[in-house]
């Protein structure tokens, strides 16, 4: 009869915590490469999940007013669809430090099948515009929004923008739509900004507007990028659109003025890019100024 002896080492906790967590890895990458991703899989799973319905397309985007330009990417939301459907993949992030004026957030992303890890800090200022510290539930939620810029920006670090890049498109495209409703969404984008108190001249001096006619299909987009930006706690109504300027000339579609004389040639060419596929056509050409992800200080 055979007999087997067994050592029993005796760890401290750091050791345990290092080796539990060291065998867990060693598993999940053991795992990744006896199951490999298939990229076509992760296409289409990506595609059908962030155009499962208009909110949730929308909310794929978003879009934040820097520097006097507005800088439009994946959101979060989308990030987190990617991952899921990526597979073979470890994401997380945490907060890292709490001072008197920034909670710190770091994001890691680590490839399993190709051991490649990044791993992405970022901070959220927690003082009000009067330079007052804030209390301790809304540092508790800019603390989570900060961990989700991490997340996000480290997800989208890891895995190859040619990879998800038709997944962006194809929730872009779903969640402003096209020429035939446009006027129905627009609308529809104006109402939820009301309800934070925001003016029309607001919206439209944001979006370089004179009427709301003039909202295209991009300009729809970036209000879609900002509503999703508020909702997920990146930045909030009264500074998505301090930029506004107050004395700008606006006009309500209904307000019964008469139209002002436009150059034919320029409004035939709208007419030509409002009909093409604004989300391939319109913003392919600058992708990489579109999808510029920015760390808010």
């Amino acid at each position: 009869m055979a007999t087997t002896e067994t050592d029993i080492i005796t760890l401290d906790g750091g050791d345990a915590l290092a080796a539990i967590t060291r065998s867990e890895v060693d598993a999940q990458v053991a795992t990744a490469h006896a199951y490999p991703r298939s990229l076509a899989a992760f296409r289409d799973r990506c595609i059908s999940e962030a155009t499962v319905d208009e909110d949730t397309a929308a909310a794929c985007l978003y879009a934040l007013p820097r520097g006097g330009k507005t800088i439009e990417g994946p959101s979060v939301r989308l990030a987190e669809i990617i991952a899921a459907a990526y597979g073979n993949i470890r994401v997380a992030s945490r907060v890292i430090s709490i001072d008197d004026k920034f909670v710190s957030a770091q994001g890691v992303a680590h490839d399993l099948e190709s051991n490649y890890a990044v791993q992405m800090e970022t901070k959220r200022s927690i003082r009000d515009k009067y330079g007052k510290r804030y209390k301790d539930d809304m540092i508790r939620t800019t603390a989570l929004a900060a961990c989700a810029v991490a997340y996000r920006e480290a997800v989208f670090k890891v895995i190859p923008r040619a990879l998800w890049w038709p997944g962006y498109l194809a929730a872009r495209h779903a969640a402003v739509g096209d020429i035939e409703t446009l006027a129905k969404r627009r609308t529809e984008m104006l109402a939820y900004f009301a309800r934070f108190g925001i003016t029309l001249e607001q919206v439209l001096a944001l979006v370089e507007c004179e009427e709301v006619t003039d909202v295209t299909l991009r300009a729809l987009a970036t209000l879609k990028g900002i509503a999703s930006a508020i909702k997920d706690g990146e930045i909030d109504p009264e500074e998505a659109f301090k930029v506004a300027k107050s004395g700008a000339k606006v006009k309500a579609a209904d307000d019964g003025a008469l139209p002002k004389p436009v150059d034919k040639a320029k409004k035939s060419k709208a007419k030509k890019e409002d009909k093409a596929d604004a989300t391939e056509q319109e913003f392919d050409a600058d992708a990489d100024a579109k999808t510029e992800r920015v760390v808010t200080q």
